[in-house]
């Protein structure tokens, strides 16, 4: 279309230098000239608008590989871990036969409840993130497993819920795995920060509701945040942590604003002070 704009604005543009050479008529060339000008106005936006639309397309282009490279890598993760589970199978049943065969061992009710009671408990705790891997979005699934493994460390009781069919509807699969990654590993670290005596407390909800998406994630604190200090969570260069930090939830907010949802934050008491943050997403336009 480039191409075709600029022929045509050329061969007009020949046509009125030649005109003006045939017509001698002062008035009548300077009429002329105001159109060339007119016409070669036309032509520099022409051009500017082309050349706008075009590095978007490129750069809509670029976004798109991007994402699905990002896509691929997430869902293959998906697929490793979801083949080391399986194989933790065998071991699983293997666990429940030894529960079931411990009354062999212990010959009293109060012995062999007790021991039942620990070893399901070590099952728990070791299979506790398996429900991540039970839904039908699998990147995200995969990433959210990886991110729950990455901080084990914390030692934190972490309740989760994902209720959610189609996360693209609302938002690509990059964005919200980069907006939970942020999110995530601000909680975590807050929770790594707080000292003994303090439980550690996260919860995490993925779910959508009518036309929106929501997701929330909440975290145990060490006292209750002010409403001042509570609105430069998602400024720049803002952190608690110190200086390099700040830019995971900025980011946050710049992809909220993108997909033009909503993002709140709170402070409250609630048996232990928390802070919970909630972005809510509505489903794309379509105008198929």
């Amino acid at each position: 279309m480039l191409d075709y704009l600029t022929i045509l604005t050329r061969k007009i543009t020949i046509l009125i230098i030649n005109t003006c050479a045939v017509n001698t008529g002062s008035s009548s060339r300077f009429s002329l000239l105001i159109l060339l000008y007119i016409i070669l106005f036309i032509y520099i936006i022409t051009l500017v608008t082309a050349g706008i639309l075009l590095y978007k397309e490129i750069s809509k282009n670029i976004k798109q590989k991007l994402e699905n490279e990002h896509l691929e890598i997430y869902s293959q993760e998906y697929k490793n871990i979801l083949k080391t589970v399986q194989a933790r199978q065998h071991e699983f049943n293997n666990h429940i036969n030894n529960i079931i065969n411990m009354h062999f061992i212990y010959k009293n009710y109060e012995d062999l409840t007790k021991h039942q009671e620990e070893y399901a408990g070590f099952l728990k705790e070791s299979y506790k993130y398996n429900k991540l891997l039970d839904t039908n979005q699998p990147a995200i699934s995969g990433f959210l497993y990886m991110k729950m493994c990455q901080y084990e460390r914390v030692n934190a009781e972490i309740i989760y819920n994902i209720d959610v069919t189609d996360i693209s509807k609302y938002i690509s699969i990059v964005e919200m795995a980069e907006i939970a990654g942020a999110l995530l590993d601000n909680s975590f670290q807050a929770l790594e920060k707080l000292p003994a005596g303090i439980p550690r407390k996260l919860e995490f909800t993925l779910a959508e509701d009518e036309e929106i998406l929501s997701l929330k994630i909440k975290n145990t604190l060490e006292s209750k945040i002010n409403y001042k200090t509570l609105s430069c969570f998602f400024k720049e260069d803002y952190s608690t942590k110190g200086e390099g930090h700040g830019m995971g939830l900025f980011n946050v907010r710049n992809i909220m604003k993108h997909c033009n949802g909503d993002i709140s934050i709170h402070s409250y008491y609630d048996n232990g002070f928390w802070i919970s943050i909630c972005c809510s997403i509505k489903k794309k336009l379509s105008f198929w």
